[in-house]
Order: structure tokens, then sequence, then C-alpha cells
């Protein structure tokens, strides 16, 4: 049975028109311009495909329709996926490059055709054309790879490369004069260029979701590790800011605590003299119980005892040595 080259072909566009609109749909969260770029293009591709394959049906249209439109849509859709990998690398074409590469393909492909007047002519244009396409985007996909440590776009580069390398012998075999010039004859490179068209619209589709899956993973890690090193930047400076804050309020305690002190201590010290000068009085005064002496006692010593703190208090906030004493544990 022949293998059915055209009917292949138009599976292939179809597939290209699907996978494309499915990878779309699927990465809907994760959708910015390159991913809009890519599923762009693949459409393109698919369009390009098909009008191509049914070109046949359209009659007496003219062919700049037939012919011109539906390679340039494969051109530009090829040139979208290139651009689509270059703006994740940074690298991104202006809109006036894209415009100018498509109008420069347009006006070589017209003038093929009008000096020429016959498609083998201009298919031996396209397949030069479409092959350094495809290489150029296993280029900018590689560096990709590298740039954001990938290796899920591998996938993209086996099978863009394996479609490059049957358009590179088909162009030279063409060119020998060893092969058709056509791409829906029945001959053995252009069943394995419909074969291999199968392979790469479905793992370029499969690995694209895979690439970007991939780099929104690495960048939430990337992100994860970011901010935790963040929070304890964070947590040492809200540390420093709290010891500082301590700081200053002992400095500001010290610069207003020192006046209340010596406020304190005034009436402190006077009263501790009153007591002592108190208690000198009633121990010379005789037949007057033991009682009072012990309650003036009772007043007297924490009375002491709160001036030597407020003294202590003074010491530190003027930055004196502490007076250091022995003292009783067992007290």
């Amino acid at each position: 049975m022949q293998f059915d080259v055209p009917t292949a072909t138009l599976v292939v566009g179809f597939m290209y028109l699907l996978l494309p609109t499915s990878v779309f749909v699927f990465l809907r969260e994760h959708r910015n311009p390159a991913v809009w770029f890519w599923c762009v293009g693949g459409v393109l591709n698919g369009i390009g495909f098909m009008t191509i394959v049914l070109r046949g049906s359209f009659g007496e249209i003219t062919p700049s329709i037939t012919y011109t439109i539906p390679n340039t849509l494969f051109f530009i859709g090829l040139l979208l996926r290139f651009q689509s990998l270059k703006m994740d690398c940074k690298q991104a074409l202006s809109h006036q490059q894209i415009g100018l590469f498509t109008a420069a393909f347009i006006l070589i492909y017209e003038l093929i055709w009008r000096q020429l007047g016959v498609d083998q002519a201009r298919n031996i244009y396209l397949l030069p054309v479409f092959t350094m396409e495809l290489l150029l985007i296993c280029h900018i996909a590689s560096v990709f790879g590298k740039m954001h440590q990938s290796k899920v776009v591998r996938v993209l580069i086996y099978n863009y490369f394996s479609y490059a390398s049957i358009l590179a012998i088909k162009a030279i075999t063409v060119a020998i004069g060893d092969e058709d010039i056509f791409l829906l004859s029945s001959s053995a490179i252009n069943i394995t260029l419909v074969l291999i068209g199968f392979s790469t619209v479905i793992y370029t589709n499969l690995g694209y979701v895979g690439v970007v899956l991939e780099k929104v993973s690495r960048e939430r890690e990337l992100s994860f590790h970011e901010n935790k090193k963040l929070v304890s930047t964070l947590k040492k400076k809200e540390a420093l800011i709290s010891q500082y804050a301590r700081i200053k309020a002992f400095s500001d305690i010290g610069g207003y605590g020192s006046s209340v002190i010596h406020e304190i201590s005034q009436p402190l010290t006077s009263a501790s003299f009153a007591l002592e000068n108190l208690s000198t009085l009633i121990s010379k005064q005789k037949n007057l119980p033991a009682e009072i002496l012990n309650r003036l006692n009772l007043v007297k010593e924490p009375t002491q005892k709160a001036a030597q703190i407020v003294n202590n208090l003074r010491g530190l906030m003027a930055k004196s040595d502490f007076n250091l004493s022995p003292i009783k544990l067992r007290d």
C-alpha cells in the first residue's frame, strides 16, 4: 500500500493546530509573551501546512495567495518560536527586526517566482531557509538550556535538529538531481519528512510544556531561597533594632534618670540622718520601752537600704566604679 504523503501532511498540519492550542490552555497559569509567541507560531505552522496541501482545491486563485501566503505563514511560525525562546534568554528580537525578516523572505520569494516562473526554483529557495530557521531554534534552545540549567529543552533540540537534517538532505538531493523538488510526492525522503514531522509536532510541544514547568519550578525554588535569606536578614536587623532600642532607652533613662535619682537621694539621705539622730536621742532617754527603739529600727533599716540602692543607681548612671564588698551568703 502506497504511503499517502498529502493526507499525512494534512494530519501533521492539523496536529500543529491542535497541540499548540492545547499547550496554550494547559499553561493558562503561566502565560507570558514567550508562551503566546510559541503557541501562535505553532498555529501558523499548522495553517501553512494545511494550506499547502489543500491549495490544489482553491481553483483559479492567484499563486501569490496559494503559494506565498502559506510559506510565509510557515516562515513566521518558525520565527515566532525562535523569538519565544530568545525572550526567555533576554535576547528578544524587536518587532522591526521580525517585520524586516518577514518582508525580506516575501520579497526574495516573489522575485524568484517572477523571474523564473517555476515551482522548482521557489522550493530550492524554501528548503535552505526553513532548514536555517530550524537550526537557529536548536541554537537558541541550547543557549536557553545553559542559561536556565534545563535538561528538558534537549527534547526540542533533538527533534528540531532531526527535522532540519532531513530538510538539508532533501535540499542536497534536489540540488544534485536525485530527488523530486515537490514535498508531497511519495518519495523516501518525503515520507521520512512526514514521519519526523509527526514526532516533531508532538515532542516539541510536550517538551515546551516541560521546559516552562521546569523553569517555573526553578524560579519558585530560587524565590524560596531568596525569601528565606531575606527573612533571616530581617530577623537579624530586627534583633539589632531591638537591641539598639534597649540601649537608646537605657541611655535616655540614664540622661533623665541621673537628675531624678539625685532628687530622690536628697530626701532619703535627709530621712536617714533624721532617723539616726532620732535613734541616738531615744537611746539616751531613760525609762522608755525598748519596743520604741525596735520600731524605730524597722523604719531606719529600709530607709538606709533605699538610700544605698539609689546611690548605686547614681553611680551606674555616672559610669563610675561599683563599690564591692564581701557579703555573708547565709544572711
